[in-house]
């Protein structure tokens, strides 16, 4: 197993289960081999578990999604509201590679993914975490547009 030591995190406006399903026909077919397993989540931003995938590729990367709902304290709230369904359509991402030229490889592969797109990935302002949260939201912005190779 590869020491992953580059690492890279953001929210990302896209269903958990979703990005999951879309992100595995990609890696497919892009011939990208690896398992995935369920982690441990995180309670600050969802009670749910999230999933990791690890790949078997020329160049090694690991991939973990965490379902993002809002803090405990929002979530209590807004379960009193009963406007949990607008807690959905989140996750956090965290992109782990050996080393930076790695990283280089793996940025590439999944801007092709990001690019294909309907909706950008930082659009997160109808989510009640983000919605009054605005330098987060174009701190999430500004760290995707570094990250993402766009095409042409």
């Amino acid at each position: 197993m590869a020491k992953f030591k580059s690492i890279w995190k953001n929210f990302l406006a896209y269903d958990i289960e979703k990005f999951r399903k879309d992100i595995t026909h990609f890696f497919e077919v892009n011939s990208v081999k690896g398992n995935w397993e369920e982690n441990s989540g995180s309670y600050l931003l969802s009670n749910k578990k999230g999933y990791t995938f690890i790949a078997n590729h020329s160049t090694p990367f690991k991939l973990s999604l965490i379902k993002a709902t809002a803090s405990p304290v929002e979530r209590l709230l807004i379960n009193f509201t009963g406007n949990s369904d607008k807690l959905e359509n989140v996750c956090f991402i965290i992109i782990e590679t050996v080393d930076k030229e790695d990283f280089r490889k793996v940025k590439q592969l999944l801007s092709q993914f990001f690019n294909q797109l309907d909706k950008k990935p930082w659009d997160l302002k109808s989510h009640p975490m983000f919605q009054f949260a605005w330098i987060l939201r174009l701190n999430v912005k500004r760290r995707w547009k570094n990250f993402m190779i766009i095409e042409n």
